[in-house]
């Protein structure tokens, strides 16, 4: 099994658009950042940094449409546990990193030790959300789209002003020492989620809207 992994994982060297992926990646990593030293487009930046694991899954489903991918022992892995693999390790870092601007801002005196606690579990929350329109939208592409700004937008709404939500009431109860660890258990069940939702959507046809258009004329 790990082998299969190992070679899996080998192969996205092979995938289509891989470099406008890896610069896709870092414009939106860079621009995120840019953003945290903001105080009202924090959130946006949050944004532009979790996106990053849906270009990493891109990267991953490009190979898919590979008529040798299609047609090799591979294929189901392809779809289901590879992109699952990389998208949970991409949004892992990606929460590691936004647990180190948000520690870097609280001992600047950006941010108090409230909006510490609720900034990481928003994000971790935010994060939730990519890895489980991830799990959709490869196969399902406008009805993933659609649900996904409306739970997106909700959420920004609610979380913008962060008084009253829920979330944030239930971050001003939990320890701030806990605040991150429960922040990783929300992605690690959302990597969990994800894994389940490939599965089941697994036979379904990817869909051609959710590939480049360059990659789309291979379909």
């Amino acid at each position: 099994m790990i082998k299969k992994i190992e070679k899996e994982l080998k192969m996205i060297r092979y995938a289509n658009g891989l470099m406008l992926s890896v610069v896709a990646i870092f414009i939106f990593l860079m621009v995120g950042i840019l953003y945290q030293f903001s105080s009202n487009m924090r959130l946006f930046g949050d944004y532009f940094i979790a996106i990053t694991a849906i270009n990493a899954v891109q990267v991953v489903f490009s190979l898919n449409v590979s008529g040798l991918i299609a047609s090799s022992a591979h294929k189901k892995s392809m779809q289901t546990v590879l992109p699952a693999m990389v998208c949970f390790g991409v949004s892992i870092i990606t929460y590691l990193i936004l647990g180190i601007k948000n520690l870097i801002l609280y001992k600047a005196g950006s941010m108090d030790m409230q909006q510490l606690s609720g900034g990481m579990l928003y994000e971790a929350v935010l994060i939730l959300v990519f890895m489980l329109y991830t799990a959709f939208c490869y196969k399902i592409f406008y009805i993933a789209t659609a649900g996904f700004l409306i739970i997106f937008f909700a959420t920004y709404i609610g979380m913008g002003a962060m008084n009253g939500t829920a979330l944030y009431i239930f971050s001003l109860n939990l320890p701030v020492n806990l605040t991150f660890p429960a922040g990783i258990l929300i992605v690690i069940a959302g990597g969990i989620l994800q894994y389940l939702i490939f599965r089941l959507l697994y036979k379904l046809p990817i869909s051609k809207n959710s590939q480049y258009s360059s990659i789309r004329k291979c379909m």
